[in-house]
């Protein structure tokens, strides 16, 4: 398992810097000036182009982190009543395992004595 480990961290690692040097690289081809304006309101901004492909990926990325935290977070919530509801049928069906078995003794009394009298 130790060896496992330690690959998938240097694959890991390996495939971090990858990503950083594909990032780079987009920076360094995509300098130029864009304006942004956003059309209603007054407001025009000169940036870098990798400056807005940065930021949309990384609103993107933050946005589906968030999306999903609900999600699992809904999930871990049903499993919650799920669980709860499993506990409650557990009991009931304790409950009625033990009210089975009181009747089975009582039965089996009941034939006992009625053999011993017979």
């Amino acid at each position: 398992m130790g060896l496992i480990n330690l690959v998938a961290r240097v694959i890991g690692k390996l495939l971090f810097l990858l990503i950083l040097a594909l990032i780079v690289v987009f920076c360094l081809n995509n300098h130029q000036q864009v304006e942004l304006s956003l059309l209603p309101l007054p407001f025009i901004i000169e940036t870098r182009m990798f400056f807005v492909v940065l930021f949309c990926f990384v609103s993107g990325v933050l946005l589906g982190s968030f999306s999903i935290y609900l999600t699992l977070g809904k999930t871990k919530f049903l499993k919650l009543l799920d669980e709860q509801k499993i506990k409650s049928l557990q009991k009931k069906l304790d409950k009625q395992k033990e009210k089975t078995a009181a009747a089975k003794e009582k039965a089996r009394v009941q034939i006992e004595a009625s053999s011993q009298e017979g």
